[in-house]
């Protein structure tokens, strides 16, 4: 297992006008055309006042990396479970990938919280887990390198969404 950490701010006038965007359907599109995503399908989406979970089924359109494609069948083709509570103003996310019978996974957590007038930071950790022999932690290191890019690229998606708003 591998520890990650990644921060991010944004210019936002609250955390809820942030976490408002990882529920907005207009906001996830554009978030998967910038990450290379494939094909989403929603399986269950439910927002209430108290929660908001959202569970879809995803597929990247990016292949493995070269040293993981002769070991596994299949692509990159994954769950993701997304869970806010709304008095914690927490989001809760679980990515179990298709491939390796269940024996990899992501679970992080994303927090919004002010940073300054105007701005909120995100602040996204999690670990996470390949249970294989040998190549384990290269993968491991790999995800969590990959998700630090991801989250990077998204910013940039993000806060031209969240500028679009305010505007």
């Amino acid at each position: 297992m591998i520890r990650f950490s990644y921060e991010h701010v944004f210019r936002a006038a609250s955390p809820m006008v942030l976490l408002t965007a990882f529920t907005d359907p207009t906001h996830v599109a554009a978030q998967d055309r910038v990450g290379q995503v494939a094909s989403r399908e929603v399986i269950e989406r439910r927002d209430a006042p108290e929660s908001y979970y959202c569970d879809s089924r995803i597929v990247p359109s990016r292949q493995l990396p070269a040293f993981v494609r002769p070991l596994v069948r299949g692509g990159l083709e994954y769950t993701e479970r997304l869970r806010w509570d709304r008095s914690t103003d927490t989001l809760v996310i679980e990515v179990r990938p298709a491939i390796l019978g269940g024996r990899a996974s992501v679970d992080a957590r994303c927090q919004i919280v002010d940073h300054a007038p105007g701005e909120v930071r995100r602040i996204y950790s999690g670990t996470v887990t390949v249970e294989v022999a040998l190549i384990g932690g290269r993968v491991e290191r790999s995800i969590a390198t990959e998700i630090g890019r991801a989250l990077t690229v998204a910013a940039v998606t993000t806060q031209a969404w969240l500028d679009a708003r305010a505007a």
